[in-house]
């Protein structure tokens, strides 16, 4: 097995049915609690992280497949501790800059959501269901391109698991954090929970709970209808897309007495 960074570095971790299901994983030390909480991130929970790590010491290109221990951390927790992170650090204290990098990534992404840059799209999700989510749209952005770029190999060294021979690309690591951030903000992971989801007759009532709950299956439509939605979608969240029409969701902030006291938390019905 290879040796450890010796420096906290974070890798997004996706998985589960929708976007927002996926994990920071920190790792790279012994005691990752203990180096997450030196730098104001949350602890999480520990895991297995199926990643690469050098071959030996002085092994600069040969990497062999490891699985590390690690902590994960849910992504509405992860985001608002990575974008809470300083960009400047004393060297003592300074994470490894997979850490900043997602730090950087995830202040992009919230100002991407916050000018409206969202995209519901529906996926089958087997039989006679299907899978409602949040897409960040148009990534066409010099400081997405510039970030994907520069993306430390920390990471996004998280092995494939349709390919364990292979890591994801920071291209598409990027672009499924992006997802995941959009996906996260726009739900309300507390909407319908503990209760029956009650029937609607259109399957387009379905999907906007479906949106906006934490339960994202609805009944399926035709799967002419899916492929339809499929294809509207495409051009807004294809990097390279340039599509006519464009989805705008845009959030406000609501005013004080809207919210619920004493939690503060925002009334969304």
């Amino acid at each position: 097995m290879g040796s450890q960074p010796g420096v906290l570095q974070a890798t997004f971790w996706p998985g589960g049915r929708v976007p927002s299901d996926g994990h920071l994983a920190l790792w790279g030390v012994d005691d990752v609690a203990e180096a997450a909480a030196t730098v104001m991130l949350p602890a999480g929970e520990p895991a297995q992280l199926p990643t690469v790590l050098p071959a030996s010491m002085r092994a600069r290109r040969k990497v062999v497949p490891a699985d590390v221990p690690a902590r994960v951390v849910p992504m509405g927790t992860a985001v608002r501790a990575l974008a809470a992170l300083p960009l400047d650090w004393p060297a003592w204290l300074r994470p490894g800059d997979s850490v900043l990098a997602w730090s950087v990534a995830a202040k992009l992404a919230l100002e991407f959501v916050a000018g409206g840059r969202l995209v519901p799209t529906l996926r089958p999700g087997g039989p006679g269901s299907a899978i409602a989510q949040w897409r960040i749209a148009s990534l066409e952005d010099s400081r997405f391109t510039a970030l994907t770029a520069a993306l430390p190999p920390a990471a996004h060294a998280l092995r494939r698991d349709e390919d364990d021979s292979t890591v994801w690309s920071a291209h598409d690591l990027m672009v499924a954090f992006f997802d995941a951030v959009a996906d996260t903000c726009a739900r309300n992971p507390t909407s319908g929970r503990g209760s029956a989801k009650p029937r609607r007759s259109d399957w387009r009532q379905e999907w906007v709970a479906a949106l906006t709950g934490a339960d994202p299956v609805v009944s399926a439509p035709a799967d002419a209808r899916i492929d339809e939605l499929g294809r509207w979608a495409a051009p807004l969240v294809d990097a390279g897309g340039g599509g006519e029409a464009r989805l705008c969701v845009r959030l406000a902030v609501p005013l004080p007495q809207t919210t619920c006291s004493p939690c503060g938390r925002w009334n969304t019905t």
